[in-house]
């Protein structure tokens, strides 16, 4: 009987024989699938908020959403401040019932996200 070998990856066993039923490696330059999601996930919350704003309805957990696909995405230091900066400052103007400006903010965030796309 043939012995298979499993290897650990960060604190979990694999249950996969090594070289077996692995992913496809990505070519060089290819942006990871996750990140892919997780920039996906942040315009379109964005969006949701921009379309919440407009209808005087917005989703209660939807900043939290926006926040945290925000934190998870490789941000140099300062585009991640702006980018924080921008989503605060929208979140405050709507609580005070400025919703233009709050609008404002999360158009220039949105373009900011577009922009950190297309610069990879």
């Amino acid at each position: 009987m043939s012995r298979k070998h499993y290897t650990t990856a960060g604190s979990g066993l694999l249950t996969e024989p090594l070289g077996q039923n692995r992913p496809e490696q990505r070519k060089p330059g290819t942006p990871s699938p996750i990140l892919v999601q997780v920039r996906k996930d942040l315009a379109d919350g964005i969006e949701l908020l921009l379309q919440e704003i407009s209808r005087g309805c917005i989703v209660a957990d939807r900043w939290e959403t926006v926040f945290q696909a925000l934190q998870a995405l490789p941000w140099p230091k300062a585009e991640f401040g702006l980018a924080l900066n921008r989503l605060t400052n929208a979140r405050t103007y709507l609580e005070k019932g400025e919703t233009g400006a709050a609008d404002f903010e999360l158009r220039l965030l949105r373009g900011l996200v577009q922009r950190m796309e297309g610069g990879e």
